[in-house]
C-alpha cells in the first residue's frame, strides 16, 4: 500500500501473526510463533531506518497484514496467542534478546547460519534435526528449469554470469544439514557461488515459486536442469 503505519508492539505482532501464522491452528505453536515474531521485532528495530521506518511487510523482515473486521473475527486463535504471550521474548544465556529467525519448512534439518549465509552466528543458530518438517506440502519438491531460462537468470548477476553458454550446474560443497553450500557453474566462464545466493538470484528473475530452498540436488535431462529438494525458505 506504500503506507507507513505507527503501531504499538503487540499490534504489530498480531499483524505478523495474521500473515505468518494463518495456516496454523495449534495454540502452543501459535504462542511460539508470537514469541519469535516479537523477539525478532525488538532485535531488529530500525532495519529500514534509511527508508524512514522500522520494517517492511514482506519476508525481507516479517510478513505483515493489517487485517479487517471480517479477518479479525476469524482470527480469535491469533489474538489469544498474542495476548497469552504479551511481552515475552527469547533471550540467550546472558539475558540478551536473540536472533529469532523462523521459516516455513526446514526440510528435515534446520539450517546452520554459518554455512547458509557465510556469517559467524551465535551458537544457538547451528543446525539441528527437525523431524516435524518431514511431511507437508514442502517436504519434497521438484523444479524443472530450461537451460534458456536458467541462463537468463544467471546472467542477471555478476556472481553467476558465465556468459551466453551454460553447460553445467552442480553442488560442489554441501553442508552438514544437506544444503548446497556452494554451487559451481560452468559455461563460457566458471563461477562458484553460495547455494543460498544461487537460490535468490534464480528466484528474483524466474519467481519465488522455484527453488524453494537451498537444500537440493541438480541433474540434467536433455536441455533442462532438474532440481529435487526439500524445505521452503532459509530453514
Amino acid at each position: 500500500e506504500n503506507v507507513t503505519r505507527d503501531l504499538p508492539l503487540e499490534n504489530y505482532v498480531l499483524g505478523v501473526m495474521r500473515a505468518e501464522g494463518s495456516m496454523e491452528s495449534q495454540p502452543e505453536a501459535l504462542k511460539a510463533l508470537a514469541i519469535a515474531a516479537r523477539t525478532y521485532a525488538l532485535k531488529n528495530l530500525g532495519r529500514h531506518a534509511k527508508d524512514g521506518y522500522d520494517f517492511c511487510s514482506t519476508t525481507h523482515c516479517q510478513r505483515f497484514s493489517i487485517g479487517s473486521p471480517t479477518a479479525d473475527r476469524a482470527s480469535d486463535r491469533l489474538v489469544a496467542a498474542v495476548r497469552a504471550t504479551e511481552g515475552q521474548v527469547l533471550v540467550d544465556s546472558g539475558g540478551r534478546t536473540i536472533d529469532s529467525y523462523f521459516g516455513a519448512s526446514c526440510g528435515g534439518e534446520t539450517a546452520d547460519v554459518a554455512t547458509l549465509w557465510g556469517t559467524a552466528p551465535a551458537t544457538y543458530l547451528h543446525g539441528v534435526r527437525g523431524e516435524f518438517c518431514g511431511s507437508g506440502p514442502h517436504a519434497h519438491w521438484t523444479d524443472i528449469i530450461t537451460r534458456t531460462d536458467l541462463s537468463r537468470a544467471l546472467q542477471s548477476d555478476s556472481r553467476t554470469d558465465v556468459g551466453h553458454r551454460l553447460d553445467k550446474v552442480f553442488v560442489s560443497k554441501r553442508d552438514d544439514t544437506g544444503r548446497a553450500e556452494f554451487i559451481t557453474l560452468e559455461g563460457e566462464h566458471r563461477k562458484i557461488v553460495r547455494g543460498w545466493d544461487f537460490k535468490i538470484i534464480v528466484g528474483r528473475v524466474l519467481g519465488w515459486n522455484l527453488l524453494k530452498s537451498s537444500r537440493f540436488e541438480v541433474s540434467r535431462a536433455g536441455s533442462n536442469f532438474v532440481f529435487r529438494g526439500s524445505g521452503f525458505g532459509h530453514g
